[in-house]
């Protein structure tokens, strides 16, 4: 999967689409959001170095926005948030909780801290040590070759099975939380797309980027069949 860098448009999403899907539900629901970070720097220099891409943090603008996203969540009475190790996914998490909290004083907010599996290449890696080879080998089209197969699964655990496991996390988190709960996982682009394309089944080029504060929604029948959609599209079939 290419990386390239963020069109300047791409801040000015601010999880519209993703708020919509939301509206949808009742508020009695539990259902889970996989959502990548709000806005982030496009890098800095220190002492003449540049930053490493972990330590993006985001803009002033990215704060404002994911604080904005969280006012503007609907009105569930409980609101559990998780994020990777990447300090960008916890800022978007405070700020989505300092929002909600705003917009909904009596609610119960609860920032549950890093979930692992939300850092798929890590979480997932057989072997850190070949992980780290590939990624220097393949640079930008490292996670392209994962999504393909061309990763071997002694390195990587296929990606379809990567993202079953995590759509199961998500879906036994839920179940243990109250009614009337809303779950979200702060992450990166490359982990939404990699949902994405799997739950669905098509190939990056015949959809769009993935915005800052976009994210796919996942929710489950009182049978246990998984209902997920991706902006205001219903995913057909998906991993149980």
């Amino acid at each position: 999967m290419k990386r390239p860098r963020d069109p300047p448009e791409a801040s000015e999403t601010k999880g519209d689409a993703t708020l919509r899907i939301l509206r949808d539900l009742p508020l009695h629901a539990r259902v889970a959001l996989l959502v990548r970070h709000s806005a982030r720097e496009h890098g800095s220099v220190v002492d003449g170095r540049p930053t490493p891409e972990d330590r993006w943090l985001l803009t002033p603008q990215g704060r404002v926005d994911a604080r904005d996203f969280g006012t503007r969540l609907p009105a569930f009475t409980n609101l559990f948030l998780t994020h990777t190790r990447i300090e960008r996914t916890r800022h978007t998490a405070e700020e989505i909780a300092a929002g909600f909290r705003q917009a909904h004083p009596k609610a119960h907010v609860a920032i549950e801290g890093v979930d692992p599996a939300l850092g798929l290449a890590t979480f997932y890696a057989r072997d850190l040590a070949l992980r780290d080879q590939w990624r220097e080998k393949l640079g930008e089209d490292f996670y392209d070759a994962w999504l393909k197969g061309e990763i071997p699964p002694t390195v990587l655990v296929p990606i379809e099975e990567a993202v079953s496991d995590l759509v199961e996390r998500l879906r036994l988190k839920s179940e243990q939380n109250p009614a009337s709960s809303l779950q979200i996982a702060v992450t990166h682009d490359v982990y939404v797309f990699a949902m994405r394309e799997v739950l669905f089944g098509t190939r990056a080029e015949t959809r769009p980027r993935i915005g800052f504060l976009e994210g796919i929604l996942l929710a489950w029948d009182p049978a246990g069949h998984l209902e997920a959609r991706w902006v205001d599209e219903p995913v057909p079939a998906g991993p149980e």
